[in-house]
């Protein structure tokens, strides 16, 4: 049977998840560019235009599974003055630009939402508190879904980057299998409880955003 609300809440997801994918892009090709590599620049991804960074079907993953993969950030450590630090930091710097858009969404989120409520009081805004809601959730989740240690992650690139060449070449013969590995786990979390532990961080760094918005706005508006 058709069903109107789970269909209006996946459209209302759409702008969070292009935002968010658009977003850890951008930040990973812009530190690499500031530490010295240009290669995301010239591979195009110097840029929040989402077709440079949307895979379609990591894009489709998310928007139905709820996990999901935006295109790599190819970069070339060579052109970094300190290749393990600089590499560290370009790693996760698409997490933190997650994180950081989350923290601006949820700002935006609960200003709207008390505006709404205390002033405009429009239905039409409910659907843009909406959208922010849903677009704050997926950089968290994502920020937090981004640092699991799987291949092709950045919580995976991020720990063999410190690992000594030969543990490395053993771990890289399965680097080939990153997909089925991958689609192994979305499995997993679609049929476990496993997923709630997992994006915890997540869940917790949005109720704190909250919690902190809650507190200014309220002091505010209910003054």
């Amino acid at each position: 049977m058709f069903n109107l609300n789970y269909l209006i809440v996946k459209l209302l997801t759409v702008p969070g998840i292009i935002f968010a994918f658009s977003l850890r892009g951008y930040a990973q090709a812009f530190v690499a560019k500031k530490l010295g590599d240009d290669t995301p620049e010239r591979n195009g991804q110097l840029t929040m235009n989402p077709m440079a960074h949307i895979d379609l079907i990591g894009f489709l993953c998310i928007l139905l599974l709820g996990i999901g993969w935006g295109k790599p950030v190819r970069t070339n450590s060579r052109n970094y003055k300190n290749i393990k630090r600089d590499s560290a930091i370009q790693i996760l710097s698409g997490p933190a630009g997650l994180v950081f858009g989350g923290f601006a969404l949820s700002f935006f989120f609960a200003l709207i939402t008390y505006l709404n409520g205390y002033i405009f009081k429009n239905e039409i805004v409910d659907y843009l508190s909406d959208i922010l809601w849903y677009g704050m959730s997926t950089c968290l989740v994502l920020a937090n879904f981004y640092l699991i240690p799987l291949p092709g992650l950045d919580g995976y690139n991020f720990i063999v980057n410190f690992l000594p060449y030969q543990t490395y070449r053993k771990l890289y013969s399965i680097e080939k299998y990153s997909m089925f590995i991958f689609l192994a786990f979305i499995i997993l979390i679609n049929t476990t409880s496993i997923l709630d532990f997992l994006l915890a961080p997540a869940t917790f760094t949005l109720n704190s955003f909250m919690t902190l918005w809650d507190f200014l706005f309220g002091l505010i508006f209910k003054s």
